[in-house]
């Protein structure tokens, strides 16, 4: 899975239209503790397949995130390592 954050909830909500719009898999959720700073407390989560393909449609829409970050989750907690493409 990916997290898509965001500056602002603006940014963030028109990112979910677009998504959906587009028929990707998107699941709004609250900003995860360890990311904090600056940015908005909503993120999105979407499947790391679809990541490529959410950052142009995002970009194109004017909605672009702040971040991106692959989760990795182990038997005992959840890391966010920054997205590779």
């Amino acid at each position: 899975m990916s997290l898509l954050t965001f500056t602002n909830t603006h940014f963030a909500i028109k990112a979910e239209q677009l998504l959906q719009k587009a028929a990707l898999s998107v699941a709004p959720m609250p900003l995860p503790v360890k990311l904090g700073g600056s940015l908005c407390g909503i993120c999105l989560r979407i499947s790391q397949a679809d990541t490529t393909a959410a950052l142009q449609l995002l970009a194109d829409g004017g909605a672009a995130p702040a971040a991106v970050y692959q989760i990795s989750e182990t038997e005992r907690n959840k890391e966010y390592l920054p997205w590779l493409n």
